[in-house]
């Protein structure tokens, strides 16, 4: 599923370039309206309304937003430093967490 990533993906350069910018991606906060859209995407795979989603459907969702063309396994090892490889449950503001580095 492409959830409307190559857009978002070009709205959110435009908006922040991190070439044009000397904000650390420490510092950087997604837009509103791309938290808007991640936040939709989550809710798509979290059908049961836990607040969490799975690890398959994590990368489903990174898949949509920055790590774009990847399999699963590069965004694996895209995220090694960041995630647990034993973590099998992701809430949205880590989901928020990792998109928001890799952009």
């Amino acid at each position: 599923m492409n959830y409307g990533a190559t857009k978002l993906a070009q709205a959110a350069k435009k908006k922040m370039n991190p070439a044009q910018t000397k904000v650390s991606k420490m510092d950087y906060k997604l837009s509103d309206e791309i938290l808007s859209e991640i936040k939709d995407c989550f809710d798509l795979y979290d059908t049961e309304k836990r607040g969490q989603i799975n690890r398959t459907n994590f990368k489903s969702v990174l898949a949509n937003f920055g790590f774009q063309g990847r399999s699963s396994k590069e965004i694996e090892e895209e995220i090694r430093d960041d995630v647990d490889p034993n973590k099998q449950y992701f809430y949205l503001s880590e989901v928020e967490a990792v998109i928001t580095k890799r952009w």
